[in-house]
């Protein structure tokens, strides 16, 4: 093969209920600007005898077709040539870009392994009647096969639509394909403390395997045992230094937390909202790398018991973040106007209070527009009835600072 030709793979796949098929092609570009396709390889299998849906067919050839092209740029040494693979199969390919394990298993196995032989960018949509491999798989006989141009030089350029954004619009049957074929992420993380509350019951008495009920206390524990794993993978650093009452380094990523090991040997967050009155489970929030596996499948499930519900109503407490937000607010004003200059407590005590006013006459209701209309709604309306800087000051900016009393120093300072 020349090597300043411009050549690329193509392959192809289709299923049908009796046999399933992939061919690749390799395309060149010639001297004349002319484009041909030339048949390499093709391969064909029957299908299983236990009856399984269409769609899950559909993806046997392009795990077949992703084994033949890996075998075909190894033995042709064709590693760096580009490479495409075409499906007609729309469930095929939103299943490719999928995370293999929130799938079905049957489905989830295959993926995972075409994934780890081809990148999902490189799988693209084409219609039924211009895919070769559906020669192979609906059956032809062989005077047709002579002469079939189809086979033998590939689909028309004109056909073939490179689309950086293969997405493909699904059918409503095929989103219901897609749903039925999602795994219950729930019923997971569900199943899962369930077996390792069993496997604990065994190791602590070696008996009662075959006891009915879980209590809450084992799945508790089962909890406790995964999220105590989880943190010693992703935080043992951490976790050997709060052992042996040391302090953290200062590169730690969740120093800021101020992380402590509660009774169960589990690493939460420390701080200020300790004096919260609120539960333990709300005050001390158990840390955990984001994006894990662990993770998803707890945010799945907190998503699935609210009934689908939002982030505030997944986490049902808001772990001070209002008042959190209270005091972000208050440090933002207080930073702007004293800056690095030192002052008395009484000036910084007249100084807050003035910040105080300012927050709690902010309008928690919309503004309006007409001026005759009524007023917005302030917090002060709650404490006295009234915005608390509802008359306006007399302006000071032009009085030296060496003849202001002390608070209106301070107020020369915002």
């Amino acid at each position: 093969m020349t090597s300043h030709v411009p050549t690329s793979l193509h392959g192809f796949c289709d299923a049908s209920s009796h046999t399933y098929a992939a061919v690749i092609y390799i395309r060149t570009s010639c001297f004349d600007d002319s484009i041909r396709f030339t048949l390499l390889t093709a391969r064909t299998k029957v299908a299983p005898l236990k009856a399984a849906t269409i769609s899950r067919l559909e993806l046997s050839p392009a795990l077949l077709l992703a084994e033949t092209l890996q075998n075909v740029r190894d033995a042709m040494g064709l590693v760096d040539v580009p490479c495409y693979l075409w499906s007609d199969s729309a469930i095929v390919l939103y299943w490719l870009k999928k995370n293999p394990t929130t799938l079905k298993p049957f489905i989830c196995n295959r993926v995972r392994r075409i994934q780890e032989l081809t990148s999902p960018t490189r799988w693209h949509h084409i219609r039924s009647a211009q895919n070769p491999a559906d020669c192979a798989c609906r059956g032809i006989t062989p005077e047709e096969l002579l002469v079939h141009p189809l086979w033998w030089l590939g689909p028309k350029e004109k056909f073939i639509i490179y689309s950086i954004n293969n997405d493909t619009l699904l059918s409503k049957d095929e989103s219901e394909v897609i749903v039925s074929e999602t795994r219950n992420t729930n019923k997971i993380i569900t199943r899962l403390l369930r077996t390792i509350a069993i496997i604990l019951r065994w190791l602590r008495r070696r008996r009662h395997l075959r006891k009915p009920v879980i209590v809450t206390q084992e799945l508790d524990d089962a909890l406790y045992t995964i999220l105590s794993l989880e943190q010693e993978e992703h935080f043992s650093d951490e976790i050997r230094h709060l052992k042996s009452r040391s302090s953290l380094v200062s590169s730690s990523r969740i120093l800021p937390l101020n992380p402590y090991l509660d009774e169960n040997q589990i690493l939460q967050v420390g701080g200020r909202i300790h004096k919260a009155e609120l539960a333990n489970d709300q005050r001390f929030s158990i840390i955990l790398s984001k994006s894990t596996p662990l993770v998803k499948l707890l945010l799945q499930q907190a998503h699935k018991v609210t009934l689908h519900g939002g982030t505030q109503l997944m986490l049902a407490a808001h772990q001070g973040g209002l008042w959190e937000a209270a005091v972000k607010s208050a440090k933002h004003h207080l930073t702007r106007c004293v800056g690095t200059q030192v002052s008395w407590y009484s000036q910084l005590q007249t100084l807050t209070v003035k910040i105080e006013a300012c927050l709690n006459t902010r309008p928690i209701t919309p503004l309006y527009v007409d001026p005759e209309d009524k007023l917005a709604l302030t917090p002060g309306d709650f404490l006295i009835r009234s915005p608390l800087l509802a008359v306006p000051e007399p302006d000071i900016q032009q009085i030296p600072s060496n003849r202001l009393k002390h608070w209106q120093w301070i107020r020369q300072l915002h």
